[in-house]
């Protein structure tokens, strides 16, 4: 809510006031145009509906401004937005693609990709979160969202791929291994998965929880001399890991 209410006064500021401080140069007095104190007015209003969680009125404050072509990409979001809270997802998608087109802005692009994806358009999201990579390389949030999209469409190579990329960025992550060897276990590609599992213990190599998921793996796949070798380095570094002892 208070993210919202931050890109309202935003909003307000970039559409109805900067653009007067950039004209104001060189002239004394200046006339406000009508269609600008309408947006102005149909934002506030607006806003002040979806605020109070009345999204049906703020539907139909936003839709009068954007239909007389008023206030810009943030209204056109804000309009998609209402919708979505009412739950009319095809209309959000029909603003919030109007929105993607007006403006670049990553909140846009990501609450389009949202919106796909609560319609199981996975490859249009996909398409989005692509694009958001390319141009903001470090938000990672969006590495993870492209993966889950590859994941629903079965592209499990791809999803690894990702996978990667979040590694080289932020280091071994148990949840990216164990994300990995789910696909891994999937594909019936078990030495990869147990390399994941490898891949944990050497990266924290006093985490007990590891060295078990990893002996539960190997026992499960019938990998015994494997799981007994690991048990017992594990137990020689540490005599007192009593699951050790148990699993061995």
């Amino acid at each position: 809510m208070i993210s919202e209410i931050f890109f309202f006064f935003a909003l307000i500021f970039f559409i109805c006031i900067l653009p007067f401080f950039a004209n104001a140069q060189g002239e004394a007095k200046k006339v406000v145009p009508k269609e600008v104190l309408e947006a102005e007015t149909g934002l506030i209003e607006g806003m002040k509906y979806y605020n109070a969680e009345e999204y049906k009125k703020s539907v139909a404050v936003f839709k009068q401004v954007v239909e007389k072509k008023e206030g810009g990409a943030g209204v056109v979001f804000m309009l998609a937005k209402s919708y979505a809270k009412l739950n009319e997802v095809p209309d959000a998608i029909i603003y919030a693609e109007q929105a993607a087109e007006k403006s670049d802005n990553k909140f846009y692009q990501q609450f389009l990709a949202e919106l796909y994806t609560k319609q199981t358009k996975y490859k249009e999201a996909a398409n989005i979160y692509q694009k958001l990579i390319k141009k903001y390389p470090s938000d990672i949030g969006n590495y993870f969202e492209l993966s889950e999209m590859y994941l629903m469409q079965e592209k499990y190579s791809d999803a690894v791929k990702i996978y990667d990329d979040i590694e080289k960025e932020i280091g071994v992550s148990e949840e990216i291994s164990r994300q990995k060897q789910l696909i891994y276990l999937q594909q019936d590609k078990i030495d990869e998965a147990i390399k994941e599992g490898n891949k944990l213990m050497v990266a924290e190599p006093m985490e007990s929880d590891f060295v078990i998921q990893q002996a539960q793996m190997l026992l499960s796949n019938e990998r015994y001399d494997d799981a007994q070798k690991m048990l017992q380095k594990s137990l020689e570094a540490n005599p007192n890991f009593a699951e050790g002892h148990v699993l061995l």
